[in-house]
């Protein structure tokens, strides 16, 4: 599996950092690969809870997707499991997981993408030659907004 590994220090207590990040309807307002985000599962956010996203993929057809929460550690890490993966997509598994620690500072927030890519040579070549830079770039542009938000209020 493939790994995107990028982390932030955000001037604000831990508890700021979970709410925000766990708040679907502003998942959005930070993270650039995101134009959607709900809850499918009633209730408050714990492991189980199933979630929907429209992801950003080629401008003008965002990309639905399901995930469910694999993780939940209140004010520590949760970690989503995508789920259904369209059978065309380049993507055929992933893993995503956030950590939060708390430092002096405020908050170390790292965010871990492990994923496996279809297409056996061809797709460990785009994965090395495209998918890797572009989803590094963009977790590096989403955490930079992210902390920028928090920030500034």
């Amino acid at each position: 599996m493939a790994l995107i590994d990028q982390s932030v220090l955000i001037a604000a207590p831990v508890e700021q950092v979970w709410e925000y990040v766990h708040d679907a309807s502003r998942r959005h307002e930070w993270d650039v690969r995101i134009t959607r985000c709900s809850l499918l599962t009633d209730g408050p956010v714990a492991e189980g809870t199933r979630v929907r996203y429209s992801v950003r993929c080629i401008p003008g057809f965002p990309l639905p997707l399901t995930a469910h929460y694999a993780a939940f550690v209140p004010q520590r890490r949760a970690a989503i499991a995508f789920d259904d993966l369209p059978w065309w997509q380049l993507i055929e598994s992933a893993v995503g997981a956030w950590h939060f620690r708390p430092v002096p500072e405020g908050t170390q927030f790292r965010s871990v993408f492990h994923y496996r890519l279809k297409c056996g040579p061809v797709g460990r070549w785009l994965d090395r030659t495209l998918f890797d830079r572009f989803v590094a770039r963009e977790t590096r542009r989403s955490l930079a907004i992210l902390r920028r938000n928090l920030e500034t209020g």
